[in-house]
């Protein structure tokens, strides 16, 4: 009886090592494809960041062509 115990031992530690290797890769497969994911979020930010930097850049010199340049008036009452 005490050489199936012994086996039955054997085979569940060698089942949890490697159950325990197969974990350890797919946590650090996960974690390469969420920190190339968490990247690219990053990238994107910064693409709308450097856009809304155009747009508020244009946006102030277009203002400041209106305070320049006073809009005509077209009659009516004033």
């Amino acid at each position: 009886m005490r050489g199936a115990r012994g086996a039955v031992r054997q085979d569940g530690n060698a089942t949890r090592a490697a159950v325990t290797v197969a974990v350890a890769g797919a946590v650090e497969s996960l974690t390469a494809r969420m920190d190339a994911r968490i990247d690219d979020v990053r990238d994107d930010l910064d693409e709308v960041r450097e856009s809304v930097a155009r747009v508020r850049e244009w946006q102030a010199g277009h203002d400041a062509e209106h305070l320049i340049i006073p809009r005509p008036t077209t009659g009516g009452d004033a």
